[in-house]
């Protein structure tokens, strides 16, 4: 039985399941992840051992290189009281635009910065926008709904119209003129 070597490449990384190169704790600061590499004796293949080379290099930039994302704070989502928001609407209905005088004297008294509501306003026009979008969409389903509707009503007329047609045409031949009369009455 002779030992058969197999080229096993493990890596084992300490502090999260993703790829980044750090981990967040806490407030927003961020903890560089260990790594662990293990690999096996190649059987001497060349291009494999030349391949791992390559890998555990990658690797090692990998964990030395900080992304933007290294160097950025944590954001919170902005929680509004209602007061803030009732009074955020408010400015919303009497103008959907803000200028910035209006957008700093908001700031002031929300005790936001003015960055923040002119985001909430853009948010909030797309929403209406959205909602619009939804109303105009079901107000034309109705319509096309309706417009279906009357296409298969007139469709069912019309066919009667060419049935009743064929019949007039098959008493044309007729002899009695009653049968005529009758059937171009009921037609009408």
């Amino acid at each position: 039985m002779g030992q058969e070597l197999c080229d096993t490449k493990l890596g084992l990384a300490i502090g999260g399941g993703n790829n980044s190169a750090s981990t967040r704790i806490g407030d927003g600061e961020m903890k560089p992840q260990v790594r662990l590499h293990l690999w096996f004796p190649f059987d001497g293949n060349e291009e494999e051992e030349e391949e791992a080379k390559t890998v555990i290099t990658e690797s090692k930039k990998m964990d030395t290189h900080k992304t933007k994302e290294d160097n950025c704070s944590v954001r919170k989502k902005l929680r509004l009281t209602k007061e803030q928001y009732t009074l955020l609407e408010d400015s919303f209905r009497c103008n959907q635009t803000l200028t910035p005088v209006h957008k700093e004297e908001l700031a002031e008294r929300l005790a936001l910065r003015p960055r923040q509501i002119e985001v909430w306003f853009q948010n909030r026009r797309a929403r209406t926008k959205l909602k619009q979008t939804e109303v105009d969409c079901q107000e034309l389903k109705r319509w096309c709904d309706n417009l279906r509707d009357e296409n298969n009503r007139l469709k069912r007329v019309l066919d009667k119209l060419k049935f009743y047609e064929s019949e007039v045409k098959a008493m044309e031949d007729c002899p009695s003129c009653e049968k005529k009369a009758r059937v171009l009455q009921f037609c009408n």
